[in-house]
């Protein structure tokens, strides 16, 4: 049984008288099974039959036609009889899947439907769901013919196309005729259709030749056609190399390629007869005709013959219309240019060209058409030169000339105009052409920048420069104070302008004192300041003078006064005397003032010193450390004043002279004369209690003498305690102690109180430290013992005063009233 069942044994054979034990149905599923198949899901057992099913998006195949069923169905299910082997489950169609075994070409992508590629497309290969165009040129060929050029590819097409003089044929009678006659090289092929081949065009049939009478036959050749004229004519072509042998071998067969266009047939030169428009002959047999072609450097005569003509080059080439172009001469076969003066004929040729520049040659020669290539400007620097003068700046090259610069201080000389460029100092000039330069020169630059300045007093020039100096009492303008400048090249002399402080009056100058100090009278930009006299021309360069106060010109003496030096002098010719002429008032002598020369003060019945002396003032009070310069007399009826009270240090000293301007009657070797009748009176006096000499004179002599014929006197505000001196006249720096050689013709006093003390005059001398030999200092004193008091109020005088006082009391009183002017404190008439 087992055997049986595991068999599906459909016999048994039975012995003797066994029982048969019936027919059982085979489990046909689990015996024959479904061959493995992974995408079986079940299998239904059957009478001799078992039906499988293939999982979903399979489907099962079936043996035989039944299988196309199963497919386009899808059916999953298959039933299978007996033993039959189960083909296997496959994927449906759509799935994405391609199932060669199924015969999908794809499944799903690009021209693709059905699992099969659509028309003019095919499977890849590799298998994939799209499809490919189909190669239809490799797939369907072209039927190997010889003449095939190429295919190109469509969609279920192919387009064939045959090598030039071919054309593409067709088992179609209409196509073949069409292309035929179009000579049309390609085909277009659609599917599997048979290429029926390429065929030779028939070129004389298709492209003919022109309908040119003189041709005589046309022979067929791939892709051209060889076309024969008559005698005497030879066969053109569109070919110009081509065409220039055919027309010198007078060749009358020529090929012709395709579908171009016969040129046509031409008579051969040498007939005699000009063809120029069919031929192309230029001449014909005649004069420089070589082969109907005009000889070189002639060309076709106009109107045609059989000779040919010069060529004019000129017209015929040209020379580029060069700016520059002067002319152009013709020649056989050649021209020759010339450039405008200042420029060379250049060439393309470096050798030719250098040739041309290191000539400067303005012409070429040029053969047949070569080009022109111009003219080129000549370097006129570095053609011609300058000389190698070594005063040249620079040369700048133009258009047939040079312009040549010096350097400056230089002029450039020229040929022509030469006396311009020296006059006005140019220093360039402009050669034409080849011409020589003369060379720089230097300029005379004094000559040619003078200064209109009148005040200019020289000029040294030198190489583009000069030294310009003023005149004395000038400086250069815009200097600090200098007389000259050194100025470069064409520069203006700013000028000369009065200098201030030199001490030369010039220009605008009102004074100018020798500085520029402020205050001294003649100001920094020299105009005189306020409060001073700067004097005449004599005065020039020296100090100025503080102004003459009203007093003086009260009494009239301003005429008589000039100012020099800082000094007040005579301005008497030839004369050191200043006469104060005015008996009216007194004189106020203040310190501000400086007078110089020879003070006279008084009056007398008698010329003294060669000069008259007339009515003049009769006192001059002194107001201060009052100080003259030369000498002082006093005139009978003349006196001096002096107020230690009203100030401090009321003295007079008298200084040697200013300057040396005395004439011979105004000299004297005494610097303080009193003359008879004249006085000195001192005021206010204030004892000093010490027993000791007061210092400070009242009359103070700077090497020089005193003539003491007058009279003194003074009044003391206080009585001495002790015996006292006081100076009353004092000589610096004397040689002699007999300088002071008399001692005042009457001496008096007044003390306050009811008793005087006898007052002595005394007089001591110093020796020169350095110098014994010389006196430093005599000086006259008044000295008083205070054991002596005086009891009266009046001081002693001399005897010749009261003798005068005792005889004529009222005149003696005016001779003192005169003598001391100012208020009666004395009772002279009781006296």
């Amino acid at each position: 049984e087992k055997s049986q069942k595991a068999g599906a044994i459909a016999s048994i054979t039975l012995e003797g008288s066994a029982a048969f034990a019936g027919c059982v149905q085979i489990n046909n599923c689990n015996l024959y099974k479904w061959s493995g198949d992974v995408q079986v899901i079940k299998c239904d057992n059957g009478v001799n039959t078992r039906t499988i099913t293939c999982a979903a998006g399979w489907w099962a195949q079936a043996a035989g036609a039944a299988n196309t069923t199963q497919y386009i169905n899808n059916v999953a299910s298959v039933t299978i009889t007996g033993s039959d082997k189960f083909l296997g489950c496959k994927p449906i169609c759509g799935n994405g899947k391609v199932d060669q075994e199924n015969k999908e070409e794809c499944d799903g992508g690009v021209e693709c439907k059905s699992c099969k590629c659509n028309v003019g497309y095919q499977a890849n290969f590799p298998l994939t769901v799209s499809c490919s165009l189909t190669e239809n040129c490799v797939k369907y060929g072209w039927s190997n013919d010889a003449n095939f050029l190429k295919c190109d590819n469509g969609i279920n097409k192919r387009t064939i196309t045959c090598k030039p003089g071919y054309y593409a044929s067709s088992s179609d009678a209409t196509i073949e005729k069409s292309q035929q006659a179009g000579a049309i090289a390609s085909i277009t092929l659609v599917g599997s259709a048979v290429f029926n081949g390429c065929k030779q065009n028939d070129n004389c049939d298709l492209y003919k030749w022109s309908g040119d009478a003189q041709v005589t036959k046309c022979e067929n050749g791939v892709n051209q056609r060889i076309i024969t004229c008559a005698a005497g004519y030879w066969a053109q072509s569109t070919n110009a190399a081509t065409n220039a042998t055919q027309y010198d071998n007078a060749s009358s067969s020529v090929v012709v390629p395709a579908d171009t266009k016969f040129a046509g047939c031409k008579s051969i030169c040498g007939n005699g007869k000009v063809d120029p428009i069919t031929n192309k002959e230029e001449c014909d047999g005649g004069k420089q005709c070589t082969k109907c072609k005009c000889d070189v450097g002639y060309e076709v005569s106009k109107p045609a013959s059989v000779d040919c003509s010069l060529t004019d080059n000129c017209v015929k080439y040209g020379w580029s219309t060069d700016p520059f172009f002067l002319k152009c001469e013709n020649g056989v076969n050649k021209r020759t240019i010339t450039c405008k003066g200042g420029y060379y004929a250049k060439s393309s040729d470096a050798t030719i060209n250098a040739a041309q520049i290191a000539s400067a040659n303005p012409s070429i020669t040029l053969t047949g058409n070569a080009e022109f290539a111009g003219c080129e400007e000549i370097d006129n620097c570095k053609q011609y030169g300058w000389s190698e003068d070594k005063a040249v700046e620079k040369c700048v090259s133009g258009p047939n000339h040079r312009n040549i610069t010096c350097v400056p201080g230089f002029y450039a000389q020229s040929a022509t105009g030469n006396a311009t460029q020296f006059l006005l100092g140019i220093n360039n000039v402009s050669l034409v052409g080849s011409a020589k330069f003369l060379g720089c020169a230097e300029i005379d630059m004094c000559r040619l920048y003078a200064s209109p300045d009148p005040e200019v007093d020289g000029c040294s020039g030198s190489t583009n420069s000069r030294f310009v100096s003023c005149k004395p009492g000038w400086v250069v303008k815009g200097t600090d104070g200098s007389r000259g400048v050194e100025i470069t090249g064409s520069d203006a002399f700013p000028g000369c302008v009065p200098y201030c402080g030199d001490g030369l009056l010039v220009g605008d100058e009102i004074c100018d004192d020798g500085n520029r100090v402020a205050g001294d009278g003649c100001s920094p930009t020299c105009t005189i300041e306020e409060g001073f006299s700067c004097g005449d021309e004599e005065n020039i360069g020296y100090a100025c003078c503080d102004a003459l106060h009203q007093s003086l010109v009260d009494y009239g003496l301003a005429p008589s006064l000039k100012c020099w030096n800082g000094f007040w002098v005579s301005s008497l010719p030839g004369s050191a005397a200043i006469e104060f002429d005015n008996d009216a008032i007194d004189f106020i002598f203040n310190s501000d003032l400086k007078l110089c020369g020879r003070i006279i003060v008084g009056s007398a019945h008698k010329a003294q010193n060669g000069i008259q002396d007339q009515d003049r003032t009769r006192s001059i009070i002194v107001n201060g450390p009052a100080v003259v310069y030369g000498s002082v007399t006093i005139n009978g009826g003349g006196s001096i004043f002096f107020d230690p009270l009203a100030s401090l240090n009321s003295s007079l000293t008298i200084q040697p002279y200013c300057r040396n301007n005395a004439t011979e009657h105004d000299s004297t070797e005494s610097q303080f004369v009193m003359a008879v009748g004249s006085g000195i009176g001192v005021t206010n006096v204030s004892w000093v209690q010490e027993e000791e000499l007061a210092a400070g004179a009242f009359v103070r002599l700077s090497k020089g003498c005193a003539i003491l014929d007058g009279e003194f006197w003074f009044q003391a505000l206080d009585i001495p305690t002790k015996s006292n001196a006081f100076p009353i006249i004092s000589t610096y720096e004397l040689d002699d102690v007999t300088c002071i050689d008399q001692t005042f013709s009457n001496f008096g006093f007044e003390l306050p109180g009811s008793s005087c003390s006898d007052l002595e005059l005394f007089i001591s001398n110093e020796e020169h430290a350095d110098n014994p030999r010389i006196t430093a200092n005599v000086t006259l004193y008044g000295v008083t013992n205070y054991k002596h008091l005086c009891n009266w109020h009046i001081g002693l005088i001399s005897a010749s005063v009261f003798a005068a006082a005792a005889t004529a009391a009222a005149a003696g009183a005016a001779v003192l009233a005169g003598f001391f002017q100012g208020p009666a404190t004395l009772d002279y008439v009781a006296l």
